[in-house]
C-alpha cells in the first residue's frame, strides 16, 4: 500500500514546496524594502546607468541567470557579475530580486517614472 510518508517523490515535492515558500517570503521582504523610500534620496533622482547596465538590468528583470545574460549579450560571466555589482551600488539594492523590482517599478504602463537610461520622448 502506498503512503505519502514512504514516498520519495512526495518528500522531494514537499522539500521543493518549502524552498519555494522561502523564496516567496524573501521576494516579499525584498519588495517591502524596495518600496520603502530611501531617507535623503529624492525619488525623482534616477541613477545614471550605462547602456550596458540598462541591458543587464532588463535581463535581470526578465529573470535570466548570470550565464544566460552573458550568452544573450556576448559577455563573460565575470563581466556580467561586474555590471550587476555596479547596478546594485547605483540602485541601492543588494539582490537580483530587489534590482528586478526596482526595474519593474520604473517601467509600469502608468509610467510616472521612466526606466533608467531611457530618454524622454522615446517609447
Amino acid at each position: 500500500m502506498h503512503t505519502h510518508d514512504d514516498c520519495e517523490a512526495c518528500r522531494r515535492l514537499e522539500a521543493r514546496c518549502a524552498r519555494l515558500e522561502q523564496e516567496l517570503a524573501e521576494a516579499r521582504r525584498a519588495l517591502a524594502r524596495a518600496e520603502r523610500p530611501v531617507p535623503g534620496v529624492d525619488p525623482g533622482d534616477l541613477p545614471t546607468l550605462t547602456s550596458r547596465e540598462v541591458e543587464v538590468l532588463d535581463l535581470i528583470a526578465q529573470g535570466l541567470s548570470t550565464d544566460q545574460i552573458g550568452a544573450e549579450l556576448y559577455l563573460s560571466r565575470n563581466s556580467v557579475k561586474t555590471h550587476t555589482r555596479k547596478l546594485y551600488r547605483k540602485l541601492g539594492v543588494s539582490s537580483r530580486t530587489e534590482a528586478a523590482i526596482w526595474a519593474l517599478n520604473r517601467s509600469r504602463p502608468e509610467g510616472r517614472e521612466r526606466p533608467a537610461g531611457e530618454e524622454e520622448g522615446r517609447p
